[in-house]
């Protein structure tokens, strides 16, 4: 189903949800990509413990390359078009990855004290 508005020049608009639903679902992707970068980024920082112009270069690198990341992939599913829905897809893949680590961190705790009090 296609839904057709007008915009303010008077230009018919075409809006396909099918669409949208597909490139929301690859801005989840988008995200959880970034969440992989994140965590690449922060295991180099771990290497380097005391360092504080890592982390400020660190940092500075994943901004920009989730920057490049995200104007590639908006130019790659709408034209260069930054929609808003595909900026709170992306937030949404990053955050739902980084709960799941969360959750599963919280687990992997708890089981690996489990075992520790199985094996004293």
């Amino acid at each position: 189903m296609k839904v057709q508005l007008k915009n303010f020049s008077g230009e018919t608009m075409r809006i396909d949800p099918l669409n949208q639903l597909l490139t929301f679902s690859l801005a989840l992707a988008l995200g959880a990509v970034q969440f992989i970068l994140y965590s690449v980024f922060a295991l180099i920082r771990k290497l380097f413990r005391n360092g504080i112009a890592v982390c400020w270069i660190t940092d500075i690198l994943f901004c920009l390359v989730c920057s490049l990341l995200f104007l590639v992939f908006s130019f790659i599913v709408s034209a260069g078009q930054v929609r808003l829905y595909l900026v709170i897809g992306t937030l949404l893949g990053f955050l739902l990855l980084l709960w799941l680590s969360c959750v599963f961190r919280a687990l992997f705790r708890r089981r690996r004290k489990n075992v520790e009090k199985k094996l004293q």
